[in-house]
């Protein structure tokens, strides 16, 4: 039995000895509470350009690109279950839309609207697609 724990604590450290290795390209910025949509579009406009030429992006720019696109991702699965149960915030064509151009629809929203820039990201970003995707009520 003694041998069991001792082998059981050899792998646990031998896993938290990987996992405390060095990670490329790590976020060490600081955590803004609610940042406001000018931090948004630039990580935006890096996850289009990812999607238009990837090789043009450098990977230090994914963590960035994949921010946009998981906050994308969020809005448009959070607009689909509020339709489900009520008005839409905004109306995409079906079957819907990639997240990219999502993120596009935000980046081309902000050339328009740069007055809007101070809003909290998630809020610009559903102005943005509501105004890019109207529902006709």
């Amino acid at each position: 039995i003694a041998m069991r724990y001792v082998a059981a604590a050899t792998v646990l450290g031998l896993l938290l000895a990987g996992c405390s290795t060095h990670v490329p390209y790590r976020n060490e910025r600081p955590a803004i509470p609610f940042p406001d949509a000018s931090n948004l579009i630039p990580k935006c406009a890096i996850a289009v350009r990812f999607n238009e030429d990837e090789a043009s992006v450098p990977e230090s720019d994914y963590l960035d690109a994949m921010f946009c696109l998981g906050l994308m991702e969020g809005l448009l699965g959070s607009n689909s279950a509020i339709s489900a149960n009520g008005a839409p915030l905004f109306c995409p064509p079906d079957p819907g839309i990639k997240t990219w151009i999502a993120a596009k629809a935000v980046v081309d929203f902000a050339k328009v609207r740069p007055d809007l820039l101070h809003m909290v990201e998630a809020d610009f970003a559903i102005r943005a697609l509501a105004e890019t995707y109207p529902c006709s009520r």
